[in-house]
């Protein structure tokens, strides 16, 4: 009887060993659907839900994030809509990733409503990583209605937060601590309908006693699809003091203005 329940710890904790290790691997890959994705791979505004704006294209970005050096030269992108709660092909594709990249993005259209799994597989057609998405269709389209420029972004709300999950922001501020806080911060625009611009570009300005001594940094641009209502955008400071921020659309019309103090 011993020696049974030898074998038997020893198998139970061979096949613990085994869960982990592959579990680990599962979850070392990640699969983002966003609205635009930094230098290093990083998604921006990741989101499960998108509207669909049936009088223009209706483009997002499928992020797939490896950790480590993807090793195939193809990856096989997969998309299959749900339809009475079972999962019928709809469409597919090949990425091809670039060498000694660890993250490929695609930029995909969304053509209709729905509910739909994403996933990608490699060369093997082992199941590398997978997402479950809702796209949604706007009743009208806010962005053909008459508007003045000058009032359009009244309602647009701008903060700095430590990070974005799923369009909402966490822990706002506009102070940041070099000494006790991370130098990156997430600049958060939110607005109560599309924002209208297929462009976002912000001016870094460091105040001084008043106008006439402020200090230009540097400029700032990030792409966008015109009926979103919400990005977000990276920025590292690089010093202490007091900046403003000036966010304009693809037209140069102001959205926001927004200000930080930076100390030690």
């Amino acid at each position: 009887m011993r020696v049974f329940s030898f074998n038997k710890e020893v198998i139970i904790y061979r096949f613990l060993i085994f869960f982990l290790f592959f579990s680990s691997a599962a979850f070392s890959q990640e699969l983002y659907l966003c609205r635009s994705f930094t230098e290093n791979g990083e998604p921006i505004d990741a989101s499960l839900k998108f509207t669909l704006n049936t009088s223009q294209k209706n483009n997002i970005f499928i992020l797939y994030d490896n950790i480590k050096i993807i090793s195939d030269p193809l990856l096989y992108l997969y998309v299959d809509k749900k339809v009475n709660n079972r999962n019928q092909d709809y469409d597919s594709q090949v990425i091809k990733p670039d060498k000694n990249s660890n993250w490929v993005a695609y930029n995909y259209e969304l053509k209709e409503s729905g509910k739909y799994e994403i996933y990608i597989r490699n060369s093997k057609g082992n199941l590398l990583a997978t997402k479950t998405i809702t796209v949604w269709e706007t009743v009208r389209n806010e962005l053909d209605t008459p508007f003045s420029e000058i009032y359009y972004y009244s309602k647009v709300n701008a903060q700095f937060c430590e990070k974005v999950i799923y369009g909402k922001p966490i822990n706002t501020f506009d102070r940041l601590s070099l000494k006790y806080q991370t130098p990156e911060a997430k600049l958060f625009v939110k607005s109560n309908k599309p924002l209208n611009t297929s462009l976002i570009k912000f001016e870094v300005w460091k105040t001084g006693t008043n106008p006439e001594y402020d200090k230009f940094i540097e400029i700032k641009k990030y792409i966008l699809n015109k009926n979103w209502n919400q990005t977000f955008m990276k920025y590292t400071f690089k010093g202490t003091g007091d900046y403003k921020f000036i966010i304009y659309n693809d037209k140069e019309i102001i959205i926001k203005t927004i200000y930080i103090s930076v100390t030690d």
